[in-house]
């Protein structure tokens, strides 16, 4: 039934408490599974900006920044995928927006489930900060399993 599945990561504690959530269901229907780390890069554009207006290096610094970014990022993703998966399980850093590149590989790899943690947040910090789970879930025109994060007390956090 879900064949792939695809996992973003952020780097963060709680995006990994979906990974439970990943196992059981890799374990019962024995599916592909890729990890996805999006490192924003923004960058580039600003940097390419800049040296139009005299500033020398720029590009060269973004290019090496943003390749350290791409090391660190699979270096993560191994260490998620041997404490928390399994050998088979795939692992891929992309630059971008998260929500839209989130979306762009599910389609790229016909994912048959996105499976990601969700901050919950609400109110104001709902409304400066967004929810990238909540910008998937619109855009994506696939099943998903949207994992709440909890507090220390196990409520939903706000």
């Amino acid at each position: 039934m879900f064949e792939k599945i695809l996992v973003p990561l952020d780097g963060t504690p709680d995006a990994e408490r979906a990974l439970d959530a990943v196992r059981a269901v890799d374990q019962h229907f024995e599916s592909d599974v890729l990890l996805l780390l999006v490192s924003p890069s923004e960058g580039a554009m600003m940097t390419t900006l800049a040296e139009g207006f005299g500033a020398t290096g720029s590009v060269a610094a973004n290019i090496e920044r943003e390749r350290t970014l791409h090391e660190v990022g699979e270096a993560y993703l191994d260490t998620v995928r041997e404490n928390y998966g399994d050998e088979s399980w795939e692992s891929d850093v992309r630059p971008g927006n998260p929500g839209p590149t989130i979306v762009a590989v599910a389609d790229e790899i016909d994912a048959g489930l996105i499976i990601m943690a969700s901050h919950t947040r609400s109110g104001w910090s709902r409304i400066l900060m967004g929810s990238v789970a909540e910008e998937v879930l619109r855009h994506a025109q696939r099943p998903m399993l949207v994992v709440p994060v909890h507090n220390a007390e196990g409520e939903e956090e706000e």
